[in-house]
């Protein structure tokens, strides 16, 4: 007996010591990222789904990587062909001894020269140049940069100026850093300028030479050699530390990695190429809501009426490798302001918990459904009253026209009905002078007549 019961005990102590090591193994097998910056974000571009998450919200001093912004509206308001003319304002308004190319009061470059200026020597002056043209001066180009970024989503970012110069009141985060990277890269020209390690500046009508450019950023000059990279702006200052902004693209997926106040010039790039392994290697695309799928969902409490949501594509998202795809879920709600013929649901996918290996929020979709029945059956109580006093106002107006064209022709008629008396009255009128008038004639003949006759009588 007692030989049995020692034999269960190392039966189970060896169980245990297999569940151990099969433990183990699985977390050797998915290591998360460990990084030094402050603050990171590895994001899908194509969606825009978090799969990585460091104090994302987190305000900080971006210095340069603010370029990321004023290349991209640059873009998006002027064509790289116009000609830029620097005032003295945007020359000297630069601190001493930061990044500039020497550009001079009433110098004449083009928006492209300076764009490349911006991207590969960070050149603040350019930056200055840039702002001026497109905004008329630096005030108005920074109320342009805050409308561009509330539009795209970025609500904790607030920037004073073109080039990122620290600021107490200009800051961002990296999740808002990479919405606007993510922006800026659809943006045409924008990749081919923020991925050159290379640029030669054609002279000006106040310097006689070309100025040549050379990246210092280790991801484009060859220092690292990272395969796909597809744009990328490197920022530091005192207060910012290291920043760093960068896309990559490989096999059909499309990263962004931001890493901000790093205190190491080489840890940023470590960092940021950690998390791009990260996203190519431990992620895979999986379908989490199928277009064959159909939901029905109540349109109110107090009606029976339900609306049928339905994708028209396969909706994906990438999940790391150790979670099941069938542990993401789906939640709808029915938006507000949505119009009578149409109904606007969102769609919104998370894991049910905090995840050690992905960010669990996996984003959100929205889907304008037709309303095919009555609008008084599936519209709001609102748009029940409106559709019923349009249907009120249609039928007054068609009554007024109704009431309107019988006034006509009864004024027609009576028209028509006084002309027929009249003539009948001014016929009876004739008739009676006609009948007067030969009355007179017989009375006075038969006078004439009778006077004669008397006459010859008495004879």
């Amino acid at each position: 007996m007692r030989k049995n019961f020692a034999a269960w005990l190392v039966l189970i102590a060896l169980l245990l010591n297999l569940n151990v090591g099969l433990n183990i193994s699985k977390a050797e097998q998915y290591n998360v990222p460990v990084i030094d910056s402050d603050s990171a974000v590895l994001m899908d571009a194509r969606t825009g789904q978090i799969l990585f998450a460091k104090n994302k919200d987190k305000k900080q001093f971006p210095a340069s990587i603010t370029k990321v912004m004023t290349g991209m509206l640059a873009l998006e308001n002027a064509d790289i062909k116009d000609t830029i003319i620097m005032s003295r304002q945007a020359v000297f308004s630069i601190e001493r001894g930061s990044s500039h190319i020497a550009l001079d009061t009433d110098e004449k470059l083009s928006l492209e020269d300076a764009l490349y200026a911006l991207s590969i020597e960070s050149a603040n002056d350019a930056g200055n140049g840039i702002a001026e043209y497109i905004a008329g001066d630096s005030e108005g180009f920074a109320e342009l940069m805050n409308k561009r970024a509330r539009e795209l989503g970025a609500l904790n970012t607030h920037f004073v100026n073109a080039h990122g110069l620290d600021e107490p009141s200009h800051y961002t985060t990296a999740y808002d850093m990479a919405l606007i990277m993510r922006q800026a890269i659809k943006t045409p020209h924008f990749k081919e300028i923020f991925t050159a390690n290379y640029y030669k500046m054609p002279p000006t009508n106040l310097q006689a030479k070309e100025r040549e450019f050379h990246s210092k950023n280790l991801l484009l000059n060859g220092s690292y050699e990272y395969e796909g990279i597809t744009a990328s702006k490197l920022g530091w200052t005192s207060k910012a530390n290291n920043t760093l902004v960068t896309s990559a693209s490989r096999d059909g997926r499309d990263l962004i990695v931001v890493v901000m106040n790093s205190t190491g010039h080489r840890g940023t790039y470590l960092d940021t190429m950690k998390l791009f392994d990260y996203g190519f290697n431990e992620f895979q695309e999986v379908v989490v809501l199928s277009a064959d799928v159909e939901k029905s969902l109540p349109l109110s409490t107090e009606k029976a009426a339900d609306i049928t949501v339905k994708t028209d594509e396969d909706i994906t998202r990438l999940l790391h490798k150790s979670v099941f795809p069938d542990s993401v879920q789906a939640s709808y709600e029915i938006l507000e302001g949505g119009s009578v013929n149409n109904i606007t649901t969102k769609v919104s996918f998370q894991l049910p918990q905090k995840n050690t290996y992905m960010y669990e929020d996996l984003g959100s979709i929205t889907i304008d459904t037709p309303v095919t029945a009555p609008a008084n059956t599936l519209g709001s109580a609102w748009g029940m009253a409106g559709s019923i006093f349009a249907a009120m106002l249609q039928g007054i107006k068609i009554i007024l026209v109704i009431l309107l064209t019988l006034a006509v022709l009864i004024l027609i008629l009576r028209q028509i009905n006084q002309a027929r008396l009249r003539k009948k009255r001014m016929a009876r009128r004739q008739n009676y002078r006609i009948d007067y008038i030969q009355r007179k004639i017989n009375t006075r003949d038969n006078e004439y007549y009778h006077k004669y006759d008397d006459k010859d009588f008495n004879r």
